[in-house]
């Protein structure tokens, strides 16, 4: 399949890759992580606050998406959205937002709707709602790539602003956000992982997770400023 345009909603037809049962992106209402946190840059003996949200942070919008066809140079990934699929929306007002099918959660998992799934090369992007309401309001947004990490970049892969997305290294992700905080997650599903944590606003917060020095899995949204964790279905 041509990764010329990973940009577009429609959903790309295959099977889902399946990790762990239903492998996704941490929510709210899951058990919290294990964490142990360290400061990327510490100027000070002292011990450091809870990471603040970015000083160039602003009021995150939800703009109307024209599916990547024009040259505005609009990121498809901010801290509260993919395209024009916002955090707040319902599965069925995302729907609304692209051309392609409705936004529909899985039978087995209806809090956790697939928005791209592209089994070759392996990228996945899921939005995530309340299990106790299932549908109802998007809080939370999982990128995954289960190809090769050294090849992502050679992809058109979705990436935020700062032009971080799967794939990108360590110390890539640690350039765009100096005041980064990296911590260590045990993940029910994974076992133990490596993250690091950026706080956009109050709210909202990107998380990396990484493998071999590469961002395997990103998440953003709401409910994830300690770490995330993959398994969402076990709700």
């Amino acid at each position: 399949m041509s990764m010329k345009r990973l940009v577009p909603l429609a959903l790309v037809s295959g099977s889902l890759l399946v990790v762990a049962g239903c492998t996704t992106p941490a929510a709210d209402p899951s058990p919290s992580p294990t964490v142990t946190a360290s400061p990327v840059v510490t100027e000070s003996p002292s011990p450091e606050p809870s990471p603040e949200p970015t000083s160039d942070a602003v009021e995150l919008d939800c703009p109307t998406w024209d599916d990547g066809l024009d040259e505005s140079g609009l990121a498809p990934i901010a801290a509260n959205r993919y395209a024009g699929i916002c955090a707040g929306m319902s599965f069925e007002e995302a729907s609304g937002t692209y051309a392609g099918p409705p936004l529909t959660g899985h039978e087995f998992c209806p809090w956790l709707a697939p928005i791209v799934a592209i089994d070759d090369p392996g990228l996945y992007v899921d939005a995530v709602s309340r299990p106790d309401a299932p549908g109802a309001e998007i809080f939370l947004f999982r990128m995954a790539w289960y190809g090769d990490l050294a090849a992502a970049s050679s992809f058109e892969v979705p990436r935020n602003a700062e032009g971080i997305s799967v794939g990108s290294t360590t110390a890539e992700v640690l350039a765009a956000y100096p005041g980064a905080t990296q911590v260590s997650v045990d993940d029910m599903a994974l076992g133990p992982r490596e993250q690091i944590v950026v706080p956009v606003t109050d709210e909202y917060t990107y998380v990396f997770d990484v493998t071999d020095g590469r961002v395997s899995f990103m998440y953003w949204g709401e409910g994830i400023s300690s770490g995330a964790t993959a398994e969402l279905c076990a709700l």
